[in-house]
């Protein structure tokens, strides 16, 4: 193309981007990838493109336009990875590979890519997330399943896997499973708001009494727990609230998970269950090197007030109260809801 046909183009170009400042349409976003074309300038006709997509997303021409230049830009990049590949191969440049395909539904080739991944590298998670949501697109919920396991059984902190894993066995209705994966997740995770929300919806809604509104004690059922179960723990946990001095309870699991508290501020909540999750890991960690048993009670004493930890079966109980907090009817109204827990 000669310099004037350059020149002109030049001056189209820039009619035309302050056009598409001013009264954005189709037309100016695909005349203008044309003309940088016509240039040589590809990038910017990308850009164009890009931009047009951006203001009319649901527009065929433009998808279309994106659609090809995607296209030849996804080749360019498998026969780079391809090649390197061939050289020095590592299972990273597969999954790379793998997941152009299933970007571009290639179904075909993207299995084929993750099954010689996985002759050479079999443990790797990466590979079975790509054939988890290969086969979550085709459609197959078992499969799918079937993969995401294989994650969870070679690298149990792919946070994405496990999520995905989790949400996989609550559309197939296995909550147990669900839950399972969720805590797991939250051993390594332990304030993962995502990870909590999740766990919430997995459970029975928040129980609340008119006449025990007053003491602000949210329980939550789960699965293991009946409506009656639950009331009469409730109780037991109010007793706990009401004794003079104490600040704020907590019932949890050793994985951070709230079930009951007197806490309204749910960021409160969740910062001292987090702290109680910290004190009794630190607990178990240091059982072993200091020749202790498994970690039962406690209390932790400070200036501004004191803990009161306990643990019980697969829960810990703690209770953060003043100074002037009498401990005796403390300690007797943790130990009361503790053994309403251990009797059922």
């Amino acid at each position: 193309m000669g310099l004037f046909s350059n020149l002109l183009n030049s001056r189209e170009i820039a009619r035309l981007e302050e056009l598409a400042i001013r009264s954005p349409a189709p037309s100016i976003f695909i005349r203008l990838s044309q003309l940088y074309l016509e240039i040589n300038n590809e990038q910017q006709a990308v850009g164009s493109v890009e931009r047009g997509v951006e203001h009319f997303p649901e527009n065929k021409e433009l998808m279309l336009a994106n659609k090809k230049f995607l296209s030849a830009k996804h080749q360019a990049e498998k026969e780079q990875i391809v090649l390197k590949i061939e050289q020095y191969p590592n299972p990273a440049l597969y999954v790379k590979l793998a997941a152009i395909y299933l970007e571009e539904d290639d179904f075909e080739n993207c299995r084929k890519v993750c099954n010689d991944c996985l002759e050479h590298y079999k443990k790797n998670a990466e590979i079975y997330l790509i054939l988890g949501q290969l086969e979550d697109r085709r459609g197959n919920l078992d499969e799918c399943i079937a993969m995401l396991e294989k994650i969870a059984e070679h690298d149990k902190f792919n946070y994405t896997g496990l999520f995905f894993l989790a949400e996989k066995y609550k559309e197939r209705g296995n909550l147990d499973s669900a839950e399972k994966v969720l805590n797991d997740i939250l051993s390594f995770s332990p304030q993962n708001q995502k990870v909590i929300d999740f766990l919430s919806t997995l459970n029975s809604p928040v129980i609340e009494d008119s006449n025990e509104k007053k003491n602000n004690v949210k329980m939550v059922s789960t699965s293991s727990a009946s409506i009656t179960g639950i009331r009469q723990l409730k109780k037991s946990f109010i007793k706990i609230a009401e004794v003079e001095g104490t600040k704020e309870c907590i019932l949890m699991d050793k994985n951070g998970l709230v079930i009951a508290s007197n806490i309204d501020d749910k960021n409160q909540e969740e910062l001292l269950a987090a702290l109680v999750t910290n004190i009794y890991r630190s607990s178990e960690i240091c059982k072993g090197s200091l020749l202790l048993g498994d970690f039962r009670d406690g209390i932790i004493e400070s200036e501004g007030g004191n803990i009161f930890l306990m643990s019980v079966a697969d829960m810990l109980i703690a209770v953060f109260a003043e100074q002037t907090a009498r401990t005796g009817l403390l300690q007797r109204a943790i130990h009361n809801f503790a053994l309403k827990i251990t009797q059922g």
